[in-house]
C-alpha cells in the first residue's frame, strides 16, 4: 500500500527551498567577495 513516494528529492518541496537558499547564499557570498 505504497501509493505516495515522498522518499524521492525531486517532489520534495524542501530541497527545492534548500537549493535556492543556497543560490543565495553563494550570490552573498560573491557579492561580499
Amino acid at each position: 500500500m505504497k501509493r505516495k513516494q515522498e522518499t524521492e528529492p525531486r517532489s520534495s518541496p524542501l530541497t527545492f527551498s534548500l537549493l535556492i537558499l543556497y543560490a543565495l547564499f553563494v550570490l552573498i557570498l560573491l557579492g561580499l567577495g
